[in-house]
């Protein structure tokens, strides 16, 4: 398909089919490493309007993140059909992913409650749905339950994050047990490729010691001192 329309397209539409694919694989590439920061986000954002029996009611929602808006899924879906964008074709091709997703949390986790469907576009008009699952509140394996206080901390921390350059991944020395410890690190060049590294040699010590609303600064110090050492 994409072949097709470069050979029939002339100079400036060829340049700017190539420039739309850029910004589409930049923004795959980014929802990709800033995933966990982005569903601890969404998370946190679909509690502060509701929760699960809000997003998975009468009346589903979709959330536009970015702008922290929920829409009803329905009026996003007719109003895409209607105007001919292709996020109602991308909602439909997707179906099968979001039965097999479903399934898969459903088998491991009792406390599932739904899939939240989050927007992301760019200004430039690319455009992702990504599909995130999500728990009961009362989960027994949450850490604590979610308050408001906490939860708008932690989408302040995780925005923090993304803009700093930051990246979750799984703690490569986490004990037995607990593979789903994660920490912050970033990515340096190796070569061809971008390979992830932790942001804190002693990680557990320094940053788990620290209490949340402390973490940020800790992080800022730390990135800071690594840009001066490049």
């Amino acid at each position: 398909m994409i072949e097709t329309l470069r050979e029939s397209a002339d100079d400036a539409e060829s340049a700017t089919l190539d420039g739309k694919l850029i910004v589409h694989a930049l923004l795959r590439d980014f929802l990709e490493a800033h995933r966990l920061a982005l569903r601890i986000i969404a998370s946190a954002s679909l509690f502060l309007n509701g929760g699960s029996a809000f997003a998975f009611g009468a009346e589903p929602q979709i959330v536009v993140l970015g702008k922290g808006a929920f829409l009803p899924l329905a009026r996003v879906l007719a109003e895409s059909a209607r105007n001919r964008t292709r996020l109602v074709k991308m909602w439909d091709a997707a179906e099968g992913y979001r039965a097999r997703l479903a399934a898969g949390e459903q088998r491991v986790n009792p406390w599932f409650t739904g899939l939240l469907p989050v927007l992301y576009r760019a200004e430039t008009g690319a455009t992702s749905i990504e599909y995130y699952p999500q728990c009961a509140e009362d989960a027994p394996f949450l850490a604590e339950r979610p308050t408001a206080d906490g939860e708008r901390a932690k989408m302040r921390t995780q925005e923090r994050f993304i803009e700093l350059g930051v990246f979750l991944h799984p703690d490569p020395r986490a004990a037995k047990g607990k593979e789903h410890a994660y920490v912050p690190g970033y990515l340096r060049r190796s070569g061809s490729k971008w390979v992830w590294k932790p942001l804190f040699e002693e990680f557990d010590a320094e940053w788990n010691g620290t209490r949340l609303e402390n973490r940020l600064a800790l992080m800022e110090r730390h990135v800071a001192a690594l840009r001066r050492s490049r």
